[in-house]
Protein backbone atom coordinates (compact mmCIF):
# COMPACT_ATOMS: atom_id res chain seq x y z
CA UNK A 1 0.00 0.00 0.00
CA UNK A 2 1.50 3.49 -1.41
CA UNK A 3 0.82 6.96 0.26
CA UNK A 4 -1.47 8.73 -1.47
CA UNK A 5 -0.91 12.41 -2.61
CA UNK A 6 -3.57 13.94 -4.26
CA UNK A 7 -1.73 17.12 -7.00
CA UNK A 8 -3.31 19.31 -8.78
CA UNK A 9 -0.60 20.46 -11.41
CA UNK A 10 -1.26 23.95 -12.83
CA UNK A 11 0.56 24.92 -16.26
CA UNK A 12 -0.90 27.56 -17.95
CA UNK A 13 1.17 30.73 -19.42
CA UNK A 14 -2.00 32.82 -18.69
CA UNK A 15 -0.29 32.73 -15.04
CA UNK A 16 2.82 33.94 -15.76
CA UNK A 17 3.25 37.36 -14.55
CA UNK A 18 0.24 36.34 -11.79
CA UNK A 19 1.48 38.05 -8.46
CA UNK A 20 0.62 35.67 -5.14
CA UNK A 21 -1.73 37.71 -4.27
CA UNK A 22 -3.55 37.71 -7.25
CA UNK A 23 -3.06 33.62 -7.64
CA UNK A 24 -4.70 33.54 -4.01
CA UNK A 25 -7.71 35.21 -5.27
CA UNK A 26 -8.11 32.73 -7.76
CA UNK A 27 -7.69 29.89 -5.94
CA UNK A 28 -9.86 26.70 -4.85
CA UNK A 29 -10.99 26.89 -1.64
CA UNK A 30 -10.62 23.48 -1.04
CA UNK A 31 -6.88 23.82 -1.57
CA UNK A 32 -5.13 23.33 1.99
CA UNK A 33 -1.69 24.43 0.49
CA UNK A 34 0.30 26.02 -3.14
CA UNK A 35 2.88 25.41 -4.08
CA UNK A 36 4.08 28.14 -7.06
CA UNK A 37 7.22 27.88 -9.49
CA UNK A 38 7.60 31.45 -10.01
CA UNK A 39 9.85 33.47 -11.61
CA UNK A 40 12.70 32.66 -8.70
CA UNK A 41 12.42 29.32 -8.86
CA UNK A 42 12.70 28.96 -12.63
CA UNK A 43 15.91 31.45 -12.17
CA UNK A 44 17.55 30.36 -9.14
CA UNK A 45 20.38 27.94 -8.74
CA UNK A 46 18.77 25.85 -6.48
CA UNK A 47 15.07 26.32 -7.79
CA UNK A 48 13.45 27.11 -4.45
CA UNK A 49 9.51 26.46 -4.67
CA UNK A 50 7.47 28.89 -2.79
CA UNK A 51 5.07 26.79 -0.53
CA UNK A 52 2.28 28.68 0.73
CA UNK A 53 -0.33 27.30 4.02
CA UNK A 54 -3.85 27.83 2.77
CA UNK A 55 -5.37 25.80 5.45
CA UNK A 56 -5.71 28.05 8.35
CA UNK A 57 -8.25 31.12 8.32
CA UNK A 58 -5.35 33.54 8.29
CA UNK A 59 -2.44 31.94 6.28
CA UNK A 60 0.65 31.52 7.49
CA UNK A 61 4.25 32.80 6.22
CA UNK A 62 5.21 31.30 3.24
CA UNK A 63 8.79 29.56 2.56
CA UNK A 64 10.36 28.67 -0.15
CA UNK A 65 11.81 25.34 -0.67
CA UNK A 66 15.27 23.81 -2.23
CA UNK A 67 13.84 21.20 -4.92
CA UNK A 68 16.14 18.77 -2.91
CA UNK A 69 13.85 18.98 0.47
CA UNK A 70 11.02 19.20 -1.27
CA UNK A 71 9.56 15.62 -0.65
CA UNK A 72 9.88 15.59 3.21
CA UNK A 73 8.57 19.02 3.22
CA UNK A 74 5.29 17.79 1.70
CA UNK A 75 5.20 14.78 3.43
CA UNK A 76 5.13 16.53 6.90
CA UNK A 77 2.98 19.34 6.18
CA UNK A 78 0.54 17.26 4.72
CA UNK A 79 0.77 14.82 7.69
CA UNK A 80 0.51 18.00 10.15
CA UNK A 81 3.91 17.28 11.97
CA UNK A 82 5.55 20.07 10.92
CA UNK A 83 3.98 23.70 9.37
CA UNK A 84 4.77 25.91 7.20
CA UNK A 85 5.17 28.41 9.86
CA UNK A 86 7.26 25.95 11.52
CA UNK A 87 9.91 25.77 8.31
CA UNK A 88 10.12 29.24 7.75
CA UNK A 89 11.03 30.08 11.66
CA UNK A 90 13.73 27.06 11.04
CA UNK A 91 15.22 28.77 7.98
CA UNK A 92 15.36 31.87 9.64
CA UNK A 93 16.56 31.16 12.49
CA UNK A 94 19.37 29.19 10.52
CA UNK A 95 20.14 32.87 8.37
CA UNK A 96 18.65 31.39 5.32
CA UNK A 97 16.02 34.32 4.42
CA UNK A 98 12.98 32.91 3.57
CA UNK A 99 14.66 29.70 2.11
CA UNK A 100 14.47 26.02 4.09
CA UNK A 101 17.60 24.01 2.81
CA UNK A 102 17.49 21.39 5.76
CA UNK A 103 17.75 20.79 9.80
CA UNK A 104 21.24 21.09 10.77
Amino acid sequence: MGIEVFVEIIDDPVYRDVTVEQFLELEDADTAYVMLADRETMTGAEHPILFLDLFEEQPSPTVRVVSSELCDVVTNVDNANITIEDYARAAEEAGEVGVFRGFA
